[in-house]
């Protein structure tokens, strides 16, 4: 990768660039990936279902159906996922998982609460206003939270999902060229130009390593002196792509008064990173000519 310059390759670390393609097929729900199907009801397309991942822990062989709706909370290793998951029978189940625990904020004073078994192990319920029953519990680290809406019924089903969890890193896993080329980061066809299969501990390494080549376009300095990939599992495997095509106008600062700011190309390269989540991270947004492809390593 490149560090940033005066003529404008631009680092750094956003969700998406432009706005996510919308429409497509309704692929099937796959057991081996652990992705759910689009809902056919859902107002959310499958481009932002797909963007938004995989939680920590996968709603597996339960009566699970589609997804209604999904969302990251962003790019830390810690960051949130909230989804709506539509059952078979038609009832919503609302999954919310974190790393690292549930963050303070205010609750609700639960009506009833109890502790349910789940393989051997005790989950804390309770029925919330609503009503809605709720069954929670910390899961090798991750803060697991389950909701149905309803009363002491609605255990037995959450209870069932909870014992059928599976983590995310249990599920198979494409090639890095399989995995950037179902990306949708563009309204714009895109094409990729590489791909590589990675790990946590060499993308880190990579991004806090300057460039060893010598010129005009590339900086001494380190990408960034501290990888937030150094928050992740060592051998984590990580998708590393490397995208052409049109992602729009390069953002930036406006210029000063009494200037006029020199119109730049579209940006026509960028840089991506998928975890073991399949969230898609923008690490570079820039120019084929500023932006040399390199293999991580693993």
């Amino acid at each position: 990768m490149h560090g940033t310059t005066t003529l404008g390759l631009l680092f750094v670390a956003v969700l998406a660039c432009g706005t996510p393609a919308a429409g497509g097929p309704v692929p099937s729900s796959s057991s081996a990936t652990g992705i759910l199907p689009r809902c056919p009801s859902g107002a959310r397309p499958q481009s932002e279902l797909d963007f938004a991942g995989l939680p920590p822990f996968v709603v597996s062989r339960s009566p699970a159906k589609c997804l209604l709706n999904a969302w990251n909370g962003g790019t830390p290793y810690d960051a949130p996922y909230d989804a709506s998951i539509e059952l078979t029978d038609g009832r919503v189940l609302h999954l919310y998982e974190r790393r690292g625990g549930l963050q303070l904020k205010p609750g609700q004073t639960p009506q009833r609460q109890g502790v349910r078994d789940v393989g051997g192990v005790s989950w804390m319920w309770a029925i919330l206003q609503g009503p809605t029953a709720s069954l929670t519990n910390m899961v090798n680290g991750v803060y697991v939270e389950l909701d149905l809406p309803g009363d002491e019924s609605q255990l037995d089903t959450l209870t069932a999902i909870a014992a059928d969890l599976r983590p995310v890193e249990s599920f198979s896993r494409s090639s890095a060229r399989d995995i950037c080329a179902t990306l949708h980061v563009s309204i714009n066809p895109i094409t990729v130009a590489a791909a590589f299969d990675s790990t946590a501990a060499a993308v880190a390494r990579w991004q806090e390593t300057p460039e060893t080549t010598a010129g005009p376009h590339t900086t001494e300095s380190p990408h960034t002196s501290n990888s937030a990939w150094r928050q992740h599992p060592m051998t984590e495997p990580v998708a590393v792509c490397y995208l052409d095509g049109d992602f729009g106008t390069p953002k930036g600062a406006p210029p000063g008064p009494g200037t006029t700011a020199a119109p730049l190309p579209n940006w026509d390269r960028v840089v991506y990173l998928v975890g073991v989540d399949r969230h898609p991270i923008g690490v570079v947004y820039g120019w084929r000519d500023r932006i040399a492809i390199r293999d991580p390593g693993r």
